[in-house]
């Protein structure tokens, strides 16, 4: 069966799922322009986990309550909205609400770019199995990873199955007895 824990080159290298801060603070790096017009920008929800790839990046762009311009990101699974962090200018005119909109459209790129680079690193729930060496299925409930597993040892040699919360392999053929 192998090690308790499988190989971290295979799924990744976090220990933890990122913060909705290290995720802003790793997009803005990547920003190559940030327009001179912010005079602010930050998130102030450090704690919440970014623990899926499976959202979409939600801009809001608008006029302040008393002065300038707000971009505030979100991203938005299934069940919830989670703050990633914001850009604020002091400026109110046309030209500054199209550089903002700008920043939205790079911001977006980016982040999109930095998941799908790290993307094991955005899989904290469900199951993978791995069979034949390289191959691996993503499924989210337990008792289909196992079944994905005993099928696929009819054919392969070498199944396995990861427990993506933990980082840990399961012993596929015997939790499997639980369930039968």
């Amino acid at each position: 069966m192998g090690n308790n824990k499988m190989d971290a080159l295979k799924f990744g290298t976090r220990k933890t799922p990122y913060t909705a801060k290290e995720v802003f603070d790793a997009i803005c790096n990547r920003i190559k322009v940030v327009p001179e017009i912010i005079d602010y920008r930050g998130t102030s929800h450090a704690t919440e986990l970014i623990d899926t790839y499976e959202f979409s990046i939600l801009t809001s762009l608008n006029f302040g309550g008393c002065e300038g311009i707000y971009l505030t990101l979100y991203a938005k699974t299934d069940t919830e909205e989670k703050y990633i962090g914001c850009f604020k200018t002091l400026r109110n005119s046309k030209d500054a609400m199209i550089e903002m909109g700008k920043l939205a459209g790079e911001f977006i790129y980016e982040m999109t770019n930095f998941v799908d680079e790290n993307i094991d690193d955005f899989s904290w729930s469900g199951y993978e199995v791995y069979y034949n060496g390289a191959f691996r299925i993503e499924i989210s409930k337990k008792e289909r990873a196992l079944e994905r597993c005993a099928t696929l040892s009819e054919k392969y040699d070498d199944v396995r199955l990861l427990d993506l919360a933990t980082r840990c392999e399961i012993n596929w053929e015997k939790e499997r007895k639980k369930y039968a």
